[in-house]
């Protein structure tokens, strides 16, 4: 479960279309190609820009501290679903 304080702070960073909790819209995110791996995530966050990026991970000081302290984790994905 996504601290609902850091789920509103991206969601003021990034917008609707940089950010969702919507199991629907994770879906394609969390099933490797070959539909035999399956994870799971409290979020999708996806920055637009560097500088959306750069905002995300500069919230809490060192890179992903803020989400540390909370027991959650960042984790990078290149390229669409």
């Amino acid at each position: 479960m996504l601290d609902q304080n850091l789920a509103d702070t991206f969601l003021r960073l990034l917008g609707p279309k940089g950010f969702t909790q919507d199991a629907e819209d994770l879906a394609p995110w969390l099933t490797d190609w070959r539909n035999i791996y399956h994870g799971r995530a409290a979020a999708l966050v996806s920055p637009a820009t560097v500088q959306d990026a750069q905002a995300v991970l500069a919230l809490g000081g060192p890179p992903s501290a803020h989400c540390a302290s909370r027991r959650e984790q960042l984790h990078g994905r290149r390229g669409d679903p």
